[in-house]
């Protein structure tokens, strides 16, 4: 089965309290802790100039969302577009 890019851009970021495993030394978990979580919510681009990469984009997949949290530090920029590329696991 083949890959498919697609094209999105960051829309907004929202900075909120969660908790992430906690493990002792020898790597057994122990428990939860708190730890600051980032929900990034991007959607798909648009273009209507012809031949730009986003119009061809556009076209593709004219509509779309993508959701996810982080507990690192946030690794995206708001307002900037990134690619995800979707391929069967395994």
């Amino acid at each position: 089965m083949a890959t498919v890019r697609c094209k999105f851009r960051l829309n907004t970021v929202t900075k909120k309290l969660g908790s992430r495993a906690k493990y002792d030394e020898a790597g057994k978990h122990i428990g939860y802790e708190e730890a600051e979580l980032y929900d990034a919510q991007f959607s798909a681009v648009y273009g209507e100039q012809v031949g730009s990469e986003n119009k061809w984009f556009w076209d593709a997949t004219p509509a779309g969302t993508f959701s996810v949290s982080t507990i690192k530090e946030m690794p995206w920029e708001l307002g900037q577009e990134y690619y995800l590329d979707i391929s069967p696991a395994g």
